[in-house]
């Protein structure tokens, strides 16, 4: 695998030899074009192998294609970046020295607001910023772009002016106000606080520049965002034997991907598809690394219904879930996610209980039974570990049942929000907290009173050594 300097060197030659960077500076005929996508290798990227069942083959074009998209969305127009209120009144004013034919006043006047843009920009603290919605943090890196506009002080400003000597027939003088937009845009980019920080980001910018013509803008960008890519497949590549799920798999394809379609160097990290491959088909051949834990996981819950006191019962039935205490890892994917399902089994069951109004003063009314009918679920296992303690969160997207109850008002509501408060609970996860050291085999948690009991269990499950 190479160095982390080996990979910034080949980084910084990378941005320097892209062919397709070196864009020409744009003329002032052309003062803005409309936005267009870069060049990405779409054959590389497709090029890119993945294990399907255990076959070897690559993700192909369409995948490729669609990763293409999702990097390099259309975000923000530097053509219609805004013009400031005091260049808008200079121009108006030039408008008006054309129309009574004074054309060396106007174009002093253009000289000089020209100078007031540049000097503004000097103390202007809207270079540095780039508004932009906050980056979901996830285990996979984001490379999506979040930057909502970019339009840098000074360019708007800059595009107007060039528009108006253009009108003037002041072709040097436009050339002059494109180099001052250029100017504005590359001071930004360069600034540390600029806020891109996604491959995503860094595209749009790189866009954004070739609308002006500004190709050593767009070249530095570009360069910007392989090394982003690059960065991102080290990320991806920090793959956790023990724990390891076709999440992880996929996020390591769609990253080496993204650096192909960029061209960016990426050395021995294509070699990591054997050891993903190891990795995944020793845990689902329940082969255990050193250092990790396997458990089986089950819940029941029992509610005493209110009136007839007998059982209503949940039970969460069988489900594993690996532990790296070292890293603090817990996953309880479905067979690693690699086989299709919903999730670990759980059923809900039946019940009946009588519905019964009572009132001070008055004898109790019996409304007739109401019943909750028996359906299957399915759960998730999420959580955290720590040397001395598993903590576990089981949910479920698609639990929920059917409950029949008389007509009576204070019925009806009763079970509506029986059914809201149960099914809520699924959606957000049930605890359970096990004091559970490395060594130990079983560990349960419990709690109950008169009205149900809630018991957790998990027990070690066998294991092979890979």
């Amino acid at each position: 695998m190479m160095t982390t300097i080996g990979r910034v060197l080949l980084s910084l030659a990378a941005v320097v030899a892209f062919a397709f960077l070196q864009l020409p500076e744009a003329q002032a005929a052309v003062l803005c074009k409309a936005p267009v996508k870069p060049n990405l290798d779409i054959a590389a990227a497709a090029a890119v192998p993945v294990f399907k069942g255990k076959t070897k083959t690559t993700i192909g074009a369409a995948a490729a294609r669609a990763q293409a998209n999702a990097i390099s969305a259309r975000r923000g127009n530097i053509c219609a970046s805004p013009v400031s209120a005091s260049v808008k009144r200079s121009l108006a004013r030039i408008d008006r020295l054309l129309r009574n034919g004074d054309r060396a006043k106007a174009l002093q006047l253009w000289r000089v607001t020209l100078a007031e843009v540049k000097e503004a920009l000097k103390s202007d603290t809207r270079l540095i910023r780039l508004p932009r919605n906050n980056v979901r943090r996830a285990a996979c890196p984001d490379q999506k772009a979040h930057i909502s506009v970019i339009r840098p002080s000074g360019v708007g400003d800059n595009l107007a002016l060039a528009a108006k000597a253009q009108k003037l027939g002041a072709s040097a003088a436009s050339n002059q106000a494109i180099g001052a937009a250029r100017a504005a845009l590359k001071a930004w980019v360069q600034s540390p606080a600029n806020g891109a920080k996604t491959v995503g980001d860094w595209i749009a910018i790189a866009t954004i520049a070739q609308q002006i013509g500004a190709g050593t803008v767009s070249s530095y960008s570009l360069g910007r965002a392989r090394n982003q890519a690059i960065a991102d497949v080290a990320t991806a590549a920090q793959v956790d034997v023990c724990t390891v799920t076709r999440g992880d798999f996929n996020c390591w394809v769609k990253m080496i991907a993204t650096a192909q379609l960029l061209g960016a160097p990426l050395g021995g990290e294509m070699k990591k598809i054997n050891e993903f491959s190891k990795a995944i088909q020793d845990r689902l051949k329940n082969k255990l690394p050193q250092g990790c834990e396997e458990w089986t996981f089950t819940m029941t819950m029992t509610f005493k219904m209110l009136n007839n006191r007998t059982d209503w019962t949940i039970r969460w039935a069988a489900g594993k879930f690996r532990v790296n205490r070292q890293r603090g890892i817990v996953d309880g994917a479905f067979r690693a996610g690699f086989v299709p399902d919903s999730g670990w089994p759980g059923i809900i069951g039946s019940a009946t209980d009588d519905c019964i109004e009572r009132a001070e003063g008055y004898p109790d009314v019996n409304h007739g039974p109401g019943t909750i009918s028996s359906a299957a679920f399915h759960y998730k296992i999420d959580g955290s570990v720590s040397e001395s303690e598993i903590v576990l969160s089981v949910s479920s997207e698609d639990a929920t049942y059917s409950m029949s109850a008389p007509s009576n008002v204070g019925c009806q509501a009763n079970v509506g929000f029986t059914k809201l408060f149960i099914e809520g609970n699924f959606r957000e996860g049930w605890p359970a907290i096990f004091a559970v050291t490395a060594d130990q085999e079983t560990a349960t948690f419990d709690f109950s009173d008169a009205d149900y009991s809630w018991i957790a269990q998990i027990k070690r499950a066998p294991l092979v050594k890979p």
